[in-house]
């Protein structure tokens, strides 16, 4: 039986080091968009040595400051900028009702 290999897939058997974000497969510690269809080259990033020594930077900062910001992706920046946009009409839309100026 064969079993089709998919970025989910990779990423399960690899999930200390990589997220799956936007349909690419990022590599946690330094936001590396990593080509998950052949598993030689998801390998060959983790054997690096960049990726140890990133690796490392990354633990370091995570026991020094207690959590480290991951790089987001277009379609969540579009995502979180929508939501602030409702938010803020809404904020408008209830100053209004409650006859609120806006400007001073």
């Amino acid at each position: 039986m064969v079993c089709k290999v998919t970025i989910y897939t990779c990423a399960a058997e690899y999930s200390n080091d990589f997220r799956v974000d936007d349909d690419l497969l990022l590599y946690i510690y330094c936001n590396y968009s990593v080509k998950w269809e052949k598993k030689s080259s998801i390998k060959n990033h983790i054997q690096g040595v960049t990726h140890c020594a990133k690796k490392r930077e990354y633990e370091n900062k995570q026991k020094t400051n207690g959590n480290v910001l991951q790089q987001r992706t277009i379609a969540l920046t579009i995502l979180n900028a929508n939501s602030k946009k409702e938010l803020i009409e809404d904020l408008i839309y209830a100053f209004a009702v409650a006859d609120i100026l806006l400007e001073k």
